[in-house]
């Protein structure tokens, strides 16, 4: 009788010894599925984090359309450049497109471009004025009326 016992006792020691393994298997898997998402969650919170101080930064700066700074910004900086100790390299970024572009800052130059390259001080020449667009031509005319006036009165 105990010849009996024995194999039915080793058979449910190598079932509990399946089991087990298996359950190990198991929780292998679901914490390496854990420590993924977790790492995502991190990842995420992080960009969610840069995206909101540069944001701010963005904010402090005075845009008049927050996204086309951010836009402008995005291709002056590196792609790879996302975290607090790059937060320099955003200032310095935004003080290059102040110079560069400053229209896009309230406070900034309102000038239009062809007249700041004009050769002689806020003169410019009908080419010049001709090559404007729709919104410098009307800057052009609230700022320099006179000016305006002459340009456009020298085709006719």
């Amino acid at each position: 009788m105990m010849e009996e016992i024995e194999p039915e006792a080793q058979g449910v020691q190598e079932m509990d010894e399946a089991q087990a393994a298996g359950a190990e298997n198991e929780d292998e898997s679901w914490q390496a599925g854990y420590e993924a998402a977790e790492c995502r969650h991190a990842a995420e919170t992080a960009q969610r984090e840069w995206e909101r101080v540069l944001d701010e930064e963005i904010a402090l700066a005075g845009p008049r359309n927050a996204k086309v700074v951010k836009a402008a910004l995005r291709e002056l900086l590196p792609a790879d450049e996302k975290g607090p100790a790059e937060l320099a390299q955003v200032r310095e970024a935004i003080e290059a497109l102040k110079q560069s572009d400053g229209y896009l800052f309230t406070g900034g130059n309102d000038t239009p471009a062809a007249v700041r390259k004009g050769r002689r001080g806020d003169s410019l020449d009908r080419d010049a004025f001709l090559r404007m667009g729709y919104r410098e031509r009307l800057l052009l005319k609230a700022k320099n009326p006179a000016l305006y006036n002459e340009l456009r009165g020298m085709g006719k």
